[in-house]
């Protein structure tokens, strides 16, 4: 039996431009992807790395930042994304929801 409730997205027929769009805007790179995993939230932790991210604001002010990263708590939701060359979980509201979003990226 599967504890976890997911979403598994293949292709881009799968998203409506506007749901495309929407993980744009949650800073989810929507480039080079092979699968999109939607689960709920709780399944990630997050920590902070030694390193910063410049990023910049609304008004062009640069500013760093300690940069943040999400990984599953059960390693083998984390498994899931292993044979791709790139992964990367985000925690993002979508929909109205708050999810954990994992993607696999193909160079």
């Amino acid at each position: 039996m599967n504890p976890y409730n997911c979403s598994i997205i293949t292709s881009y027929d799968q998203l409506s431009d506007t749901e495309i769009k929407e993980f744009w805007n949650k800073s989810v790179c929507m480039d080079d992807w092979d699968i999109i995993l939607i689960f709920p939230s709780d399944i990630l932790y997050i920590f902070e790395t030694d390193g910063e991210e410049t990023i910049s604001d609304d008004y062009g002010n640069i500013l760093k930042k300690k940069v943040k990263k999400y990984c599953p708590k059960d390693q083998s939701l984390d498994n899931l994304l292993r044979s791709f060359n790139e992964n990367k979980w985000y925690k993002i509201e979508l929909n109205g929801r708050e999810v954990a979003v994992g993607v696999g990226y193909h160079s």
